[in-house]
């Protein structure tokens, strides 16, 4: 775990209530909202991201998958819709006998089952962002100095 992150982890709150807690509002005149729709972004990069995701003209998809008659828009989406056909589960979970065609579904399942059953404190609901794999954050302890 990172060095800035253990510290963020011993000054915030760990045991906040999920239903009340709020996340800080976003500066005031920092909104940037879409002319399109109603949404509202908290930086000019996130609003330009939505504009092109969402309001530009699209290009076809063309990125065909050679099994079945499924074409995807990104390489990305593709390479992982092929696991869907080779049925490879290359993903183990390192507790049990488990796999997983993607890693973020073995994540998943280690935070689920056994987190709790092995006393494991989550990682706590927060609002600030650091540079950590999520496997960093699923196994705990696994990439300590």
């Amino acid at each position: 775990m990172s060095d800035n992150l253990r510290i963020h982890f011993k000054k915030t709150k760990r045991h906040r209530d999920p239903t009340t807690y709020k996340p800080p509002s976003p500066p005031a005149g920092r909104n940037f909202a879409c002319q399109l729709c109603p949404r509202t972004y908290t930086s000019s990069n996130s609003l330009r991201c939505h504009m092109k995701r969402n309001h530009s003209e699209k290009k076809p998809p063309t990125h065909a998958c050679p099994v079945c008659d499924k074409v995807f828009s990104q390489k990305s989406v593709l390479t992982r819709h092929l696991v869907v056909h080779t049925g490879a589960r290359a993903h183990a979970c390192p507790l049990c006998a488990r796999r997983f065609a993607q890693p973020a579904t073995r994540d998943t399942h280690y935070r689920r089952v056994h987190a709790q059953s092995s006393g494991q404190e989550g990682v706590p609901r927060c609002v600030c962002l650091f540079m950590v794999s999520t496997r960093e954050l699923a196994y705990p302890g696994s990439n300590s100095r």
